[in-house]
């Protein structure tokens, strides 16, 4: 079962190759080698779900180096944040289940940014502004700059605090 999923993976048969490995589950438990191939697997089905819990799963278990889980699981939040497009509340609510230890520079951006191209500025400059509190990038600040909510006299003063912080 897992070389006919490996190959189902390689053919890009990625539905094929969950199902395969659904019935290795059920035969002979979750192994290693399996969750990492399920993992391929559902990236190429793009169910980004599927793919951050793996992921996590896989790093509880140190099967994967961190730096990779933390990119695998930052490139689903920013996929799964494209997907709710659209949708001011689902995209909210999506990015507030986004746990802090994955909310690195990169994901904060994305949902920064799509917030703020749904019409919610003053969610965005929040988001921005709780990561900066932890970390710094100056990628965020420059968005932070060209996000307007109407009264930028806070956000000049919170501009002026990092510009001591962080000259």
């Amino acid at each position: 079962l897992m070389n006919e999923a490996q190959l189902q993976v390689e053919a890009r048969r990625f539905e094929d190759a969950v199902a395969t490995l659904q019935r290795l589950y059920e035969t002979s438990g979750r192994h290693i080698a399996a969750l990492r191939l399920e993992l391929k697997a559902q990236q190429g089905r793009k169910d980004w779900d599927e793919v951050i819990r793996l992921a996590r799963q896989l790093q509880k278990r140190s099967a994967l180096l961190p730096e990779v889980a933390r990119e695998t699981i930052g490139q689903a939040h920013r996929e799964a944040l494209k997907r709710r497009a659209g949708d001011t509340r689902a995209l909210l609510a999506y990015a507030r289940q986004i746990p802090a230890a994955e909310m690195n520079p990169r994901t904060a951006y994305a949902v920064a940014e799509a917030l703020r191209d749904q019409g919610a500025p003053a969610e965005a400059l929040r988001t921005l502004e709780i990561h900066l509190g932890k970390e710094w990038s100056s990628h965020l600040v420059r968005l932070y700059g060209l996000i307007d909510d109407g009264d930028a006299t806070p956000h000049i003063a919170q501009a002026e605090q990092w510009l001591l912080e962080h000259s």
